[in-house]
């Protein structure tokens, strides 16, 4: 009897590991008018190429559109805030994100000799709840020439 209900038991555990292995649905777009959104019009509509004054940028917007007190930190290649993967293949790059860490925002502009491949690592490796104790409703990004967006947020108006 021992035998028989190790065995249902050990089944019941291993049927219970695999439903959350089932496929990944996807995503539902961004909504239009959201904190993410509205910072990737600002860099979709923006001339500017440096990514340091692209960041300036979006830190002025932020401010404006959320209220948002972002900071800039450029980065270098390795492990990135949300991403779940180490990230090289850029040659430059500046995070920008709240000065304080429990609201749910981490934003990145980067320059990359292939952009679209950076974008694709970004958004298949990306970590909505990379913080402990918030979480990110939406991911934005987008590439521009060489540069690359990617911000996670709130998707608050």
């Amino acid at each position: 009897m021992k035998k028989i209900l190790s065995v249902l038991l050990v089944i019941a555990l291993a049927a219970a590991c695999m439903a959350g292995c089932g496929e990944k649905k996807d995503e539902p777009a961004a909504e239009a008018n959201t904190v993410g959104t509205k910072l990737q019009a600002v860099f979709d509509s923006s001339s500017e190429t440096d990514v340091n004054k692209m960041v300036d940028e979006l830190i002025a917007a932020g401010e404006e559109i959320a209220e948002l007190s972002l900071v800039p930190m450029e980065m270098v290649p390795g492990w990135l805030n949300g991403i779940t993967v180490e990230v090289d293949n850029f040659t430059e790059g500046t995070m920008f994100s709240p000065m304080i860490g429990s609201i749910p925002f981490v934003g990145y502009v980067f320059k990359s000799d292939d952009a679209a491949a950076l974008e694709a690592t970004l958004t298949e490796n990306a970590d909505k709840a990379w913080n402990i104790c918030t979480q990110a409703d939406e991911m934005v990004s987008s590439v521009r020439g060489d540069l690359v967006f990617f911000v996670m947020c709130t998707n608050e108006e």
